[in-house]
């Protein structure tokens, strides 16, 4: 209705504002949980950049849960020095898996990570996200578009 709309304005105009373009962004109840609702990793990656910048990004940051120590990240990485390195929230819809967040390196950079993996039975799923967050832990050769935070 009208205060979806009004909302998805406002959110858009937040983003114009940060600088942030996010022409593959679909809204419709703001949840994330729709199927209707969509975003680029990239498009992620550039809200979590604009976060990090905030006033308030101690307090978003800490919000999210910590690898191997709370929330659904408290099982995941547990064992490995990715411990402790990253504040991660995932996502989880019946075929999609996904993380999103801040992890950092072994030199201590910090970094925007997000990935988002769409198929019809994601079995496996949350182990090939785990090794995103270690292969970047272990910095491999970065893309030249990849900056620290």
């Amino acid at each position: 209705g009208d205060d979806a709309k009004a909302a998805q304005r406002v959110v858009r105009q937040w983003l114009a504002k940060k600088g942030i373009t996010a022409p593959h962004l679909v809204m419709e109840n703001g949840s994330g949980l729709s199927r209707a609702e969509r975003v680029s990793a990239r498009e992620m990656a550039g809200m979590l950049q604009a976060a990090w910048r905030s006033p308030y990004s101690a307090e978003f940051i800490s919000s999210m849960p910590i690898a191997g120590t709370d929330g659904t990240m408290r099982k995941r990485l547990k064992t490995t020095a990715m411990r402790g390195e990253a504040h991660i929230k995932t996502g989880t819809l019946n075929t999609v898996r996904a993380i999103a967040g801040y992890s950092r390196d072994i030199n201590g950079n910090t970094w925007a990570v997000v990935a988002i993996l769409n198929d019809k039975a994601p079995f496996g799923a949350s182990s090939v996200l785990d090794q995103v967050l270690l292969d970047l832990y272990r910095q491999p050769k970065l893309p030249e578009t990849a900056s620290v935070l």
